[in-house]
């Protein structure tokens, strides 16, 4: 699993992490807040066309919530 963004806002963390299912061939993301799970989405791999799209809103609801974009660990923001 990668930590694909990082927000904060003060005294809380955000992130949205990727990770593969190879199990079920699909990918799946998951949105944590403070280290609990909010939720999630898995494309199986029919409907990872669906992905970009899903995770564009997802991105787009903690960024009008007035998140803050952070580096994740080790990474640049792109």
């Amino acid at each position: 699993m990668r930590v694909l963004r990082r927000y904060t806002k003060p005294g809380h963390t955000a992130d949205i992490r990727e990770r593969a299912v190879t199990d079920f061939c699909g990918v799946q993301f998951l949105a944590f807040l403070d280290g609990e799970l909010l939720g999630s989405r898995f494309f199986p791999q029919w409907r990872e066309r669906d992905y970009p799209e899903a995770l564009a809103a997802r991105i787009k609801g903690f960024v009008d919530g007035g998140w803050v974009d952070v580096p994740p660990p080790g990474q640049p923001i792109c």
